[in-house]
This record gives structure tokens, sequence and C-alpha cells, in this order.
């Protein structure tokens, strides 16, 4: 579910890590189905991360 991330990148632009503002705002207008998981994440220069799914 990543229709509101595209919508932001191509109307907006790469705004960096508070690009996740208008992803939620994105979202509060057009919220996802009963059920649906998301995950919103901003970071900003220097951040760096690892992550494991289902290992």
């Amino acid at each position: 579910m990543t229709r509101h991330t595209w919508s932001t990148m191509r109307e907006d632009g790469n705004l960096g890590g508070v690009g996740v503002l208008s992803v939620l705002s994105r979202t509060h207008d057009a919220p996802p189905a009963d059920g649906a998981r998301g995950l919103l994440l901003g970071v900003g220069p220097g951040f760096a991360a690892t992550a494991t799914w289902r290992t």
C-alpha cells in the first residue's frame, strides 16, 4: 500500500524526511481499508539502520 507515497513523490517531489507529513495527511484524507497494516518512517541526513523481517 504505497499509493500515498507515490502521489507525494509525483506531485511534490522528494521532500526528504518531512515527506512523512504529506503521506500522513493523505492517509488521513483517504484511509486504508479496515485491518490494513502500515509503517510510516521519517529519517533525516546521516541516519543509518538495519532491520530484518520474519527471519
